[in-house]
């Protein structure tokens, strides 16, 4: 097979970034008035399309991501350490996110137990979950237990409203 002059592989890499044969072909020096039919030509050439097709097989080899990679990024998210500061919603969503992956969430998943089917969660049981999640993220960012963060924020002073009198922290 011939090898490929510098213009070609300047097509060829541009071609990779534009998908458009024509501003490849004037990329490469071709003039403008044959660009749109030497970029086609160039296309149909057996060493450019093998020296396109080896570009886009590199570019997929460095962008190629496995999914345990964005499992165990997501988990690091998730589960990270009180000392690193992650915002709670950020937690939550690598939680859902976890979840969503291990279908947890699906309700058309199925399995076999020996437990009683569980209904999905609505309305108010939903919240209710939420509301644990977000207590369980609250300790775990603080570096305590679910109990030692509720036994905590427990004797914190709420503000709330009794017949238009304000109580306040």
């Amino acid at each position: 097979m011939p090898k490929l002059s510098e213009q070609q592989k300047r097509f060829a890499e541009s071609y990779m970034r534009t998908f458009d044969a024509g501003k490849a072909a004037i990329e490469a020096g071709y003039s403008e008035q044959s660009a749109p039919s030497q970029g086609s030509k160039l296309l149909r050439k057996p060493q450019v399309s093998a020296y396109i097709d080896q570009l886009s097989a590199e570019i997929q080899e460095k962008t190629t991501v496995e999914v345990g990679e964005i499992i165990a990024e997501i988990r690091k998210i998730a589960f990270a350490p009180a000392s690193q500061k992650i915002a709670n919603s950020d937690r939550l969503r690598a939680l859902e996110l976890l979840g969503k992956t291990l279908a947890l969430f699906s309700e058309r998943f199925a399995f076999e137990s020996d437990e009683p089917e569980r209904m999905p969660l609505t309305g108010k049981e939903r919240e209710d979950f939420e509301e644990l999640a977000r207590i369980k993220i609250a300790a775990l960012t603080k570096g305590l237990s679910v109990s030692e963060y509720l036994e905590q924020s427990r004797f914190k002073q709420v503000p709330c409203s009794v017949e238009g009198v304000e109580n306040a922290q």
